[in-house]
């Protein structure tokens, strides 16, 4: 995608499934638009399933949504905006004691603003997540130290 004559590129993890066409999203004419997809963060309050979406307003869930950061499970990305991103493109950002504080896929979206492009969420096109978990991890109040 950099190197040859290309406009976008699509990322699908392969845990995501999409339920709709996601290169549809071109016709949105946005550098960066994913679409939302359930995340699992048992992180010890709130509910442990939620979006993979940083935003300081209310999510819609529905239509075209500008938001401050999303998960990059299902992420179409205009080519211009990789090109100009500094290398490597995704990256973690890590506290002094080497611990993660900022993973790969938001810290694209906010390294991709800071370089004036915006971050769009399409409800429309929501994908699937598959993923593997302990059910008693997601019990609100359970924990394995009780």
């Amino acid at each position: 995608c950099l190197d040859g004559d290309y406009e976008w590129w699509l990322n699908i993890d392969a845990d995501n499934i999409p339920t709709a066409n996601l290169l549809d999203m071109i016709k949105h004419n946005k550098d960066i638009c994913a679409s939302p997809y359930p995340i699992f963060q048992n992180i010890g309050k709130g509910k442990p399933i939620t979006w993979g979406i940083k935003n300081d307003g209310p999510l819609t869930q529905r239509g075209l949504q500008k938001v401050q950061a999303i998960a990059s499970g299902a992420m179409l990305i205009r080519a211009n905006v990789l090109r100009r991103m500094t290398k490597p493109i995704f990256r973690r950002e890590y506290d002094r004691d080497g611990i993660v504080t900022t993973g790969v896929d938001y810290l694209f979206s906010f390294e991709a603003q800071k370089q004036g492009f915006e971050v769009w969420v399409d409800w429309s096109r929501r994908t699937l997540h598959w993923n593997e978990v302990e059910l008693l991890e997601t019990h609100i109040g359970y924990s394995r130290k009780e």
